[in-house]
């Protein structure tokens, strides 16, 4: 891949890695929140499913955000592999 290749798809990443940290990892977040304020409904306590539900859900937004993570560090560092390589060129 060339360097506007990489920066472009780095570029992407990262617009993807902050939208679905502001969508699916805060929501997971709020559910949790949610859950383990009681509030006034029939039962002030919610169900261990519930809970366990709440909890998967988080811990797979934040596998999935960890993984776009790792893909941009990769990225990264062929940026920064590639951008070393053209500076010892041009000298």
């Amino acid at each position: 891949m060339t360097l506007r290749d990489l920066l472009s798809q780095a570029g992407k990443l990262t617009r993807e890695m902050s939208e679905m940290a502001n969508t699916r990892h805060q929501k997971g977040i709020s559910d949790l929140h949610e859950l383990s304020r009681p509030t006034r409904r029939k039962t002030q306590y919610p169900s261990i499913v519930s809970l366990q539900n709440a909890v998967h859900r988080y811990a797979q937004s934040t596998r999935e955000l960890n993984a776009l993570i790792a893909t941009l560090e990769e990225h990264l560092q062929a940026i920064r592999e590639q951008a070393n390589r053209a500076r010892f060129e041009r000298r």
